[in-house]
């Protein structure tokens, strides 16, 4: 019994104490790494999706915009797109964007058939549908508007 209260308290203690073993680091580390990179592919595609809804966003806003301002143009009987190009004189993209506008199409009412066509029927019926395309570098939206002859049609007797 006297051996036993001879012998070092500190050796006693060491037995208890466990530390990290070899095999627990790499399981760690195997466990830890995919939750990292998850993380962070996740805050990135984030900020793409950021991105991107920002120039969706200023596209609409856009369109929206030169929409009132081709309202707001002269109506042209029998028009073709490249008539209402003055359009964009009344609105202009923000000066730190590369927004591009282009007018695709002009369709004319027909009012025997109760639908907008492509073809100008002998006089126009006072209502063109007119789409329109705005492009950013990442990215396009379509837009149609409706542009009614303010002098009316038919004319009034």
């Amino acid at each position: 019994m006297d051996e036993r209260r001879q012998r070092p308290k500190r050796a006693l203690r060491c037995r208890g104490e466990s530390g990290v073993s070899l095999i627990e680091v790499p399981v760690v580390l195997a466990v830890l790494i995919p939750v990292v990179l998850a993380a962070t592919l996740g805050l990135l595609t984030s900020a793409r999706l950021a991105a991107s809804t920002k120039v969706s966003q200023e596209l609409n806003a856009a369109a929206a915009s030169f929409a009132e301002s081709l309202k707001e143009a002269a109506y042209v009987d029998c028009a073709v797109p490249g008539d209402y190009d003055g359009a964009a004189g009344l609105w202009e993209p923000p000066a730190d964007s590369s927004i591009t506008i282009e007018i695709r199409t002009v369709e004319y009412w027909e009012q025997s058939s109760v639908d907008y066509g492509s073809s100008c029927p002998g006089a126009d019926q006072g209502a063109q549908r007119i789409t329109f395309e705005l492009a950013d570098v990442d990215s396009e939206t379509r837009l149609t508007v409706v542009k009614r002859d303010p002098d009316g049609y038919p004319e009034a007797p």
